[in-house]
């Protein structure tokens, strides 16, 4: 779907000034290198100071005092803030705004009788809910997702394909598991020396409080005794490998 709005509008959105034509139309959000008429983009960094000149959006997003009325011109104009990131952060999301999903249980996947689904539930096709398990209101399981006895999801959450939240496991509410991550794995947990390892039994749980969100590929082990905790607002960044050259 198009979304198209004035400067002004989206300077109201932010609580910033317009510095030149405020009814100037923003069809799309774009990098400043490559945007074009139509195009907003922002100035953070004054290392990229420098493409303001060759600039061709019709608005930047820049931060208090970084120009002035003499520099806006008859195609580039701006939004003057105190935050010039969050308030292209808030723009990026009027443009991209989030899907929307069928609030239903699918039929090709597996819910045990005894999990309790709350209102506006996706499920979608392939998913496993398992025993007991408690998903609340909102909330979003993708295709390969497994949800282990007793464990507790909560509300608004998105958990991506091919998610594990393992028994017992909690997670608050507005959680975001990106594709793949493994909550509630067990430890590295060994008695006994040499050949002979004794494996600790891996007895507690994961909680993850509200507002938490994992990228992909990540696994967060599950307490000996008691919890592992991931407190509320975290932000975790994906697993992944570099390559030796990718390390420079």
């Amino acid at each position: 779907m198009a979304i198209s709005k004035t400067l002004i509008e989206l300077a109201n959105h932010v609580a910033g000034n317009v510095i030149g034509d405020g009814t100037v139309i923003i069809n799309r959000v774009a990098a400043i290198d490559e945007a074009g008429q139509g195009d907003i983009t922002f100035l953070s960094n004054p290392r990229y100071q420098r493409f303001l000149s060759q600039c061709r959006a019709s608005a930047v997003i820049v931060g208090s005092g970084a120009v002035d009325e003499s520099q806006s011109t008859e195609t580039l104009n701006f939004i003057e803030t105190a935050d010039p990131y969050v308030a292209f952060a808030k723009i990026f999301n009027l443009f991209c705004p989030a899907p929307q999903f069928s609030g239903e249980v699918s039929s090709r996947a597996f819910v045990d009788p005894t999990a309790v689904i709350g209102e506006a539930v996706t499920v979608l096709p392939n998913a496993y809910v398992g025993p007991r398990v408690r998903i609340g209101r909102a909330t979003v399981v993708f295709p390969g997702v497994f949800l282990g006895e007793d464990s507790q999801i909560g509300s608004s959450c998105m958990l991506y394909p091919n998610v594990v939240v393992r028994e017992g496991c909690r997670l608050g509410d507005r959680v975001i598991l990106h594709a793949g991550v493994v909550i509630g794995s067990d430890g590295f947990g060994y008695a006994g020396a040499g050949g002979h390892r004794l494996k600790i039994p891996q007895a507690g749980i994961v909680v993850i409080e509200d507002d938490v969100e994992i990228g992909a590929n990540t696994t967060v082990d599950r307490a000996t005794l008691g919890r592992t905790v991931i407190a509320r607002g975290a932000k975790i960044d994906r697993h992944r490998r570099e390559s030796p050259a990718a390390r420079g």
